[in-house]
C-alpha cells in the first residue's frame, strides 16, 4: 500500500513540474511575438526603424530553441 502512495504523489510531483515548465517555455514564445506584433504596429515610425527592431528581436529569439527558427552551426 505505501508504494501505491508513493507512486500517486511521485506522480502528482511529476505532472505538476512538467505544466509549469511547459508553460514558462510557451510563455516565452507568446511573449516574443507579442513584441513583434506590437513592433510592426508602432504608429509614425518608419519601416527602416521597425526593421532595425525587429532584426534585433529576431536575433534574440533565434537564441532560444523554437520550432520557428532552425540554429545554425
Amino acid at each position: 500500500m505505501s508504494y501505491v502512495a508513493i507512486l500517486i504523489i511521485l506522480g502528482v510531483v511529476i505532472f505538476f513540474l512538467s505544466d509549469k515548465l511547459l508553460f514558462n517555455q510557451n510563455h516565452r514564445r507568446r511573449a516574443t511575438e507579442a513584441r513583434i506584433i506590437g513592433l510592426i504596429n508602432i504608429p509614425g515610425m518608419a519601416w527602416e526603424e521597425k526593421e532595425k527592431l525587429l532584426k534585433k528581436e529576431a536575433k534574440e529569439w533565434m537564441k532560444q530553441d523554437n520550432e520557428l527558427f532552425d540554429r545554425a552551426g
